[in-house]
């Protein structure tokens, strides 16, 4: 019998992802291998993958099938990717997306189509600045960019109607514009 949840954790010595335990009913795939160097093709066949969380620091990129998982809600990836993809993943129903300690310098403008998007948390990245898609996501209700390279946050309440949580903590900004985003939105450094 197939589990729709999997929970798989690599030794440090062990650098092959098991695609044995892939299969087109997964609802849930958690995964942490630090020796793993790359994530199989084989994922972007699990088709229903609801939940996909990967940790695997010397992963670099991942591979162009995890971009056609429709029915996914939660992705959470740590891992030393630099970018993302190109084309527009169809990912209709993401609620959340994780992306953090990784290599990220920029995010895609494709991050507006994510209309469900709740939670957003790039942080410990090297993004040099907000990304100025986050007012085009009308659900975001929780935003962290801390531990990233950005000097200003450039957007007001209104066009952010629902989010609640903003992290900037460690980033370069300025003390005048602390004190503004701390009179703009009422969080505090």
């Amino acid at each position: 019998m197939r589990q729709d949840k999997i929970f798989i954790k690599l030794r440090k010595n062990q650098t092959v992802f098991p695609v044995e335990h892939l299969h087109e009913n997964l609802l849930s795939l958690e995964f942490s291998g630090e020796g793993v160097e790359e994530l199989p093709e084989a994922i972007g066949h699990c088709h229903k993958l609801e939940t996909l969380v990967i940790t695997a620091l010397n992963v670099e990129w991942l591979p162009k099938s995890i971009a056609q998982l429709p029915a996914l809600k939660i992705l959470k990836i740590k891992a030393n990717i630099s970018h993302l993809f190109e084309i527009p993943p169809d990912w209709s129903n993401l609620q959340t997306l994780q992306i953090n300690h990784s290599s990220l310098k920029s995010i895609p403008h494709w991050i507006k189509n994510f209309s469900q998007l709740e939670t957003l948390n790039l942080s410990h990245n090297k993004l040099m600045q907000a990304p100025p898609e986050i007012i085009q996501l009308p659900n975001l209700r929780r935003l962290n960019l801390e531990h990233n390279q950005i000097k200003t946050f450039p957007f007001d309440p209104q066009q952010l109607i629902a989010l609640n949580h903003l992290s900037l903590d460690d980033n370069p900004i300025s003390d005048d514009e602390k004190a503004r985003i701390e009179r703009t939105f009422g969080i505090w450094f």
